[in-house]
């Protein structure tokens, strides 16, 4: 699984755009130079690799040899010497995927470039993986102090390149340099210089402690702590991080580097370091100043949940203006309560504290609370107030206080005269020189008394100022009238109504009335009626028409009232209905047309009657009801041979009959018979 981890990260090392890893190094040994160098990253695995070298900087290179990669059993058998455990299966798959012909070149190269990841997986495992890979060589025939440049190529490609090796010199990792060791909670976080140590063939790094006690350091890294994979310019917090130390106890750390030969060097300077509870210490909370006379009481809550804090600090300075911050504490104060007597200051100041622990370390500064310094003196009034009323507010203005320390303004109300009870109308203080009170306009009050008084930063107040009087535009509609009954009479209409309350500003009443089946009131009345009226006749009616009708009130201001109730009713005609004269009787193919007119009023709602006889004695009816407005109608009903006596009658919307036309005779019928 560890060998799985580390290809990963060997991987995700590769893939960073910010730097290049180098993929080949070379190294100084007594026989000769050894040589390690990765497969190319965009390709399938080589089967092959040529090896070439020429004297440093000068000359063509040569060939000098030629490395084979393993065979599938020599890889089993190494899967089992490096400890792939339950991956060796995964590994021994991806071998025989990327041997197989069938599978495509873009899958060889991806399961080519997770197997390159086993040759710098493990320090211990560098050389045997690469000998499998057929990625190391011993140059034994470089002769002894002499550089050599080398040139690794496969496929007829230079795919890697090393310049400058000295040989039969075996040279081990440099010193580290630049450690340091940050304490932390029990523990110690180690840091060094890593730069160049990829090029220089550097797989990983030892870490050496000597415990509080003893006086020598020992190795305590089972393996080396990699950084072969590392990105060496990105920032790094930490390379490693030691556990379980005992706090306030002095601990020393050295490292020393392991290059990819498993070869390890000198260790670096030491470094020491004390562990001890590093997390912040948590501020004081429920910070609260309050000015008492001439003196400002500080108290606050110790930290949650922190039992560290030993004491505390106290910070005062000017609100705003944080570079006067000064410590009032000279010693460590034991308790959660501090008195200042700021005489000295003006206006604002703030106040802060901080925990203390027994490093003397101090927590962040408390939430600050400010607060005025102390003042027993009622600021001056202001020497104008004015006021003017709008529909549904009142509107304040007024000069400012002279006094220097003011904090704002409160505003007091009144509803009867200024010698009655004051209530504050502003919640808060007013930092400005307006105010604006927005009125209940349902209430139907209109007169109101308004007072100003100033508070400084100290909270002292001044008394009230003299009263302004607010007068606001009367909106208030009175009440709506009860319309209790309508009463139809002989062509006419009569209303009557009462007001439910006794209002003093009904200035009348209006009545409004609605025709038939129209929605459209009618304003009977567009002078309107006196305050004491409680009846109305209306005269301009007529017969066989509902009207419905409501009243409504208004007041001196010209609100008016909702409308009251609605009731409908329809009046009644007594008179008799006009006599009809028949124009003309006229007999056609068609029948007996009649024509006529009338003399005299015909309300609207008559209706017209025709009447037949053939004796001139019995008529009945034989027609429909027919509108008033009718004036011709034709008897589709008479014989052929027969001659009758027709005659008209009229019948108004009450049901009255009026007396009947004279008669008329007709001659027989000329209509053909019909054909049966």
């Amino acid at each position: 699984m560890m060998l799985l981890v580390a290809i990963v990260m060997f991987l995700c090392a590769l893939s960073s755009n910010a730097q290049t890893p180098p993929s080949a190094w070379a190294f100084g040994v007594q026989r000769g130079v050894a040589i390690v160098w990765l497969p190319p990253s965009n390709d399938t695995l080589p089967a092959s690799y040529t090896v070439l070298r020429r004297s440093a900087g000068r000359g063509n290179y040569e060939r000098i040899a030629e490395t084979r990669r393993g065979t599938r059993e020599e890889f089993r058998q190494l899967c089992q010497q490096i400890g792939a455990g339950s991956f060796r299966d995964t590994l021994l798959l991806w071998y025989d995927a990327h041997e197989h012909r069938q599978t495509p070149d873009s899958v060889r190269r991806v399961i080519a470039r997770e197997l390159r990841g086993m040759i710098l997986a493990k320090s211990s495992t560098v050389l045997p993986v690469a000998r499998w890979f057929g990625t190391y060589l011993l140059d034994s025939t470089a002769r002894a102090g002499e550089r050599y440049d080398y040139a690794i190529e496969a496929g007829g490609k230079r795919i890697a390149a090393v310049e400058g090796v000295l040989a039969g010199s075996a040279v081990l990792p440099p010193k580290p340099t630049g450690l340091r060791a940050m304490p932390t909670d029990s523990g110690a976080h180690l840091v060094w210089d890593v730069r160049g140590t990829q090029k220089a063939g550097i797989w990983g790094f030892h870490i050496w402690r000597r415990d509080p006690g003893s006086t020598q350091l020992r190795r305590i890294t089972a393996a080396p702590v990699a950084t072969i994979f590392l990105d060496e310019s990105l920032p790094i917090a930490y390379l490693f991080a030691d556990s379980n130390l005992r706090n306030d106890s002095l601990y020393a750390y050295a490292v020393s580097a392991v290059d990819l030969l498993g070869r390890e060097g000198e260790r670096s300077d030491t470094v020491t370091v004390l562990p001890f509870d590093s997390r912040p210490l948590q501020a004081p909370y429920g910070l609260v100043a309050r000015a008492e006379g001439d003196s400002v009481i500080i108290r606050w809550h110790p930290p949650f949940e922190d039992r560290r804090a030993i004491g505390y600090h106290v910070y005062r300075w000017h609100t705003g203006d944080t570079t006067t911050r000064q410590r009032l504490t000279l010693e460590i104060l034991r308790d959660t309560i501090w008195v200042d007597h700021p005489r000295e200051l003006e206006g604002d100041v703030s106040y802060a504290v901080t925990a203390v622990d027994r490093y003397g370390r101090e927590s962040e500064l408390s939430l600050p609370h400010s607060v005025p310094v102390p003042d027993v003196i009622p600021p001056a009034l202001p020497l104008l107030l004015e006021g003017v009323g709008e529909v549904g507010q009142a509107r304040l203005r007024w000069s400012k206080s002279p006094s220097r320390d003011v904090w704002g303004y409160e505003v007091g109300r009144s509803l009867f005269p200024p010698d009655s009870t004051i209530t504050l109308v502003s919640l808060d203080i007013i930092t400005d020189t307006t105010f604006i009170e927005t009125l209940p306009i349902a209430s139907g009050r209109t007169t109101y008394w308004y007072r100003v008084r100033v508070v400084d930063r100290h909270g002292n107040r001044s008394r009230w100022s003299a009263p302004v009087r607010v007068v606001l535009p009367d909106i208030v509609p009175p009440q709506r009238p009860q319309l209790e009954e309508v009463l139809p009479g002989d062509g006419v209409m009569t209303l009557r109504w009462s007001q439910p309350l006794a209002e003093d500003d009904v200035a009348g009443f209006l009545v409004l009335r609605r025709d038939g089946e129209s929605t459209t009131d009618v304003l009977l009345t567009p002078l309107g009626l006196p305050a004491d009226a409680r009846q109305y006749t209306d005269t301009n009616v007529r017969t066989g028409i509902f009207y419905s009708y409501s009243v409504v009130a208004f007041d001196s201001a010209g609100n008016r009232s909702k409308p009251s109730r609605r009731i409908s009713a329809q009046c009644y005609d007594t008179r008799t209905p006009p006599v009809p004269e028949i124009d003309t009787l006229i007999v056609t193919a068609d029948g007996v047309t009649l024509t006529w007119h009338y003399v005299g009023y015909v309300a609207e709602g008559t209706v017209a009657i025709i009447e037949r006889s053939t004796t001139g004695e019995t008529f009945v009816p034989i027609s429909p009801l027919l509108p008033a407005s009718t004036r011709r109608y034709t008897d589709g009903s008479a014989e052929i041979t027969e001659a009758y006596y027709y005659r008209i009658v009229l019948r108004s919307p009450s049901g009255i009959y009026g007396k009947p036309s004279v008669a008329r005779a007709s001659a027989a019928s000329r209509r053909q018979p019909l054909r049966r």
